[in-house]
């Protein structure tokens, strides 16, 4: 996903989710049962919603109980919340190497409308909690001076930051092993 959006938006691409037995692979590479996968498949969710990237979902179901289904609202929730900056334009942040925190950032302007001008998805694929200054470049999304930064859409953990010269703010991030976050810029 992340090395397609230097040619397209995201929204312009898919990609499958293989929930059964797809083209081989055998158990490690689809989600069934859904119930004994849950942080892995909210993982995907995570990346696939987060990029703003549509699923191809094989599979005969994309739940099989309240916990699973739990994970599939939540997700459809956060893409109608924010379709509007999943649809815009991509930076890419940090390309994805299974060794650090990787990250992308959605962008909107103000001459585009909308409250946010930027939406970053962060990850940690590793099996350790990671700590790290993430740079976030703001240059695309019209910011000059400062910018609001909310974790998760939670509007009581907004943050005020200065714009560096070069339109960059740097963020401290702690994700623990297989996790994710994401942050609005505001």
């Amino acid at each position: 996903m992340f090395d397609d959006t230097y040619r397209r938006i995201p929204s312009e691409g898919w990609m499958f989710l293989p929930l059964t037995n797809y083209e081989g692979g055998g158990p490690a590479a689809w989600f069934e049962p859904l119930n004994q996968h849950k942080t892995e498949y909210d993982f995907a969710f995570a990346q696939y919603f987060g990029a703003g990237v549509q699923a191809c979902y094989r599979g005969d179901r994309v739940y099989d109980g309240p916990e699973t289904k739990a994970i599939v609202q939540k997700w459809i929730n956060f893409y109608k919340a924010y379709r509007y900056i999943l649809n815009g334009d991509l930076i890419h942040i940090r390309r994805a190497d299974m060794q650090t925190i990787d990250a992308y950032l959605h962008v909107r302007s103000e001459r585009d409308g909308g409250i946010y001008r930027g939406l970053a998805m962060i990850f940690n694929p590793t099996s350790e909690t990671l700590k790290d200054e993430l740079e976030v470049p703001l240059y695309y999304t019209g910011l000059n001076s400062k910018a609001l930064v909310i974790l998760e859409g939670d509007r009581s953990t907004a943050q005020e930051f200065e714009l560096s010269r070069n339109y960059k703010i740097t963020i401290s991030i702690i994700l623990k092993p297989k996790s994710y976050t994401w942050i609005l810029i505001q």
